[in-house]
């Protein structure tokens, strides 16, 4: 399996682990299929848990989406399920009544900065090295998977556009001046295991309803982000660019 999930009973924590350490655990289809099933399997309508956290298996978060399932772009049916298997998993950490954290544990870049984004709370592992960023526009592309949207919640909007326009890796400390994340610490998942505890007591219904009052104000339509990331995917320009990052291997 390329995303596991586990559960604490006792704790009321659910922990989805991304599962592909071998790719800095890059998405593929694969794992799209994981996530749809934890969350219809085990998130969905889930009241035993208050918390979920999202990590990664190794020393990666989540590289971002493998490029090699862009270069299948003659098949539009298969890329629009590809797509929308990432957006499935994000949509649902975002909507969910629990209290989300990302565990960033390693490397998050494009999609997995992506993932971590639609959490409530982003805990990064400290680190001098650059280890977050929209890395996109690098490859002819743009996010597509909802950073255009939640990015400037977070950073506001010249900080947004400077990373998502720039496509520059950044350092964790450098995405706590931006906002990007909110708390650094040497092992993300024991912090964001210790941070669900201030959850376990607490009624999930009074959990949901708060949170979607705090995000109602801040709904955002996805739909031009997914129409633009197509065109931009289609451009003879993006394709070469994908074929020869693959050919510098």
């Amino acid at each position: 399996m390329k995303a596991i999930y586990e559960q604490n009973d006792e704790d009321k924590v659910g922990v989805v682990t991304l599962n592909r350490p071998d790719k800095n655990n890059s998405m593929n289809q694969e794992m799209f299929d994981d996530f749809r099933r934890i969350v219809d399997e085990h998130l969905t309508g889930n009241q035993k848990i208050n918390t979920i956290i999202v990590t990664g298996k190794g020393d990666a978060f989540c590289a971002g989406a493998d490029l090699a399932e862009f270069l299948k772009l003659d098949d539009r049916d298969y890329m629009e399920r590809f797509l929308e298997g990432g957006r499935y998993f994000m949509n649902c950490l975002a909507n969910a009544p629990q209290f989300v954290i990302a565990a960033v544990n390693g490397p998050a870049y494009g999609g997995g900065l992506e993932i971590a984004l639609a959490a409530d709370y982003i805990v990064a592992k400290e680190s001098d090295k650059p280890m977050l960023g929209q890395l996109e526009i690098n490859f002819g592309l743009m996010p597509g998977s909802g950073a255009t949207q939640r990015l400037p919640l977070r950073t506001g909007l010249s900080i947004a556009k400077r990373l998502i326009m720039s496509g520059e890796r950044i350092t964790p400390g450098q995405a706590l001046a931006y906002k990007v994340v909110d708390e650094l610490s040497d092992d993300p998942l024991k912090l964001a295991l210790e941070l669900s505890r201030q959850f376990k007591t607490k009624p999930l219904y009074s959990l949901g309803k708060a949170k979607e009052a705090i995000c109602t104000p801040y709904a955002r339509d996805f739909d031009k982000e997914t129409k633009y990331f197509f065109e931009c995917l289609q451009r003879e320009e993006t394709q070469n660019i994908i074929k020869a990052f693959f050919s510098r291997k």
